[in-house]
């Protein structure tokens, strides 16, 4: 968050992309609601986003705007469906964050990545809560919470993430 918060005379915004795993309605309903109950990385990512205000808290002069999506994606060979968004205008000349709870392969985002950069964003970030590592990987994200093997991720428990 700090490198967006830049002096300068235009203040640099941040555009979250949040993935989560549902149906087109329950992310129009996410729009209408404030209290979600869906699979994905949308805990990971309030998580972030209450880090982030709490930096802007403190600081009027070099506080970040930030905007919010939450996105849905379902690939079907080489083709990329992303719900969620209207129109992939908004991220243009944008800095854009990815928020995913896991990546596998990395195939998928490969995708996303460059839908995207058809847009000219200024940078694309990804961060993600788990990273599997596998024999394939097609994408390294930039923010890695933590590296777990395929079998490990079915043991894990963080109460206050996957309530």
């Amino acid at each position: 968050v700090k490198s967006f918060a830049k002096q300068s005379v235009k203040k640099e915004s941040i555009h979250f992309l949040c993935i989560i795993k549902t149906q087109l309605a329950h992310i129009q309903m996410l729009k209408r609601l404030n209290c979600p109950s869906i699979k994905g990385g949308y805990k990971f990512f309030l998580d972030l986003l209450d880090h982030v205000n709490k930096f802007n808290a403190s600081r009027s002069r070099t506080s970040v705007q930030v905007k919010v999506d939450f996105i849905c994606l379902e690939s079907h060979k080489d083709n990329l469906v992303i719900e969620g968004i209207e129109n992939l205008e908004v991220v243009r000349e944008a800095n854009v964050v990815i928020v995913e709870d896991v990546v596998d392969t990395g195939r998928i985002m490969r995708k996303l990545v460059a839908r995207l950069e058809q847009f000219h964003p200024k940078r694309i970030l990804i961060a993600c809560l788990l990273r599997k590592r596998s024999n394939v990987q097609c994408y390294r994200p930039h923010y890695i919470g933590f590296q777990v093997t395929p079998k490990s991720i079915q043991n894990i428990t963080i109460p206050f993430l996957f309530d």
